[in-house]
């Protein structure tokens, strides 16, 4: 199986778990972050260290992280050419029992690439993630595909629907004629562990579109799934109703 297939799998198997726990969630688009954010940029992760001061967590204790960035492109606003983001991860030494139902974390790994949605922090030089103040500050980071330049913008959810209305279109065009787009969701995809407990940078970032085909023939709808850089993942893109 294909690399990106895998921390798809992966990716869905994490989610599910919040889904199940039925502590309330809502994925934002990439529009929304960026209107939330003052600063948009692509960067590389340089060093991550662990504060070890507590931040505030609502459904488990949480420590402040901190990665040290060398920017490669800004988007929205302004930033030196390097930066300090802070994000939260789960404090486990001060966790007493199993986490079912704990927030969705910022995972940055030196040497990675990433989109960053972020606010200014009290700290001068010190950013914070848009989702911050949220249990799933994941969706605020975007890992960047190894085929995407440093200066490569958000694909976004027009971007990523025009793409796969196109490859509908060319594969099974009857589908448009209805109600064309039913959904978007970007998820952010990270790459399973490999030993020895080594994580490589993200794999990239991806947009699943769903089209609703002919009402008189359910089975007439598409999966399509668009990659941040742009190309439509062939293998997980389905053309009737699975």
């Amino acid at each position: 199986m294909e690399p990106r297939s895998l921390a798809r799998i992966a990716a869905f198997l994490f989610l599910s778990v919040s889904w199940a726990q039925g502590r309330g969630f809502y994925l934002p688009s990439p529009e929304e972050l960026e209107k939330g954010s003052t600063l948009v940029c692509n960067a590389s992760v340089e060093s991550v260290v662990d504060t070890g001061k507590p931040a505030t967590g609502k459904w488990v204790p949480e420590k402040r992280m901190e990665a040290k960035l060398k920017v490669l492109h800004v988007f929205k606003g302004e930033a030196a050419p390097e930066i300090v983001v802070a994000y939260r991860t789960i404090d486990w030494k001060r966790v007493n029992e199993v986490v079912d139902d704990g927030p969705q974390e910022i995972q940055l790994k030196v040497g990675g690439r990433y989109r960053f949605f972020l606010v200014p922090d009290q700290a001068p030089g010190v950013f914070l993630d848009v989702q911050w103040k949220t249990p799933d500050e994941f969706y605020a980071v975007q890992p960047l595909g190894g085929t995407e330049r440093d200066d490569n913008p958000c694909l976004g959810s027009s971007g990523a629907s025009k793409i796969a209305a196109a490859y509908v279109q060319a594969h099974t065009p009857a589908i448009l004629h209805h109600l064309p787009i039913a959904w978007i969701e970007c998820l952010p995809v990270l790459g399973l562990p490999t030993p020895p407990d080594d994580i490589p940078p993200g794999i990239g970032t991806q947009y699943i579109v769903e089209f609703n085909g002919n009402p008189s023939n359910p089975k007439e709808s598409a999966h399509v799934v668009v990659w941040g850089d742009g190309l439509v993942d062939e293998k997980d893109s389905k053309l009737v109703e699975r």
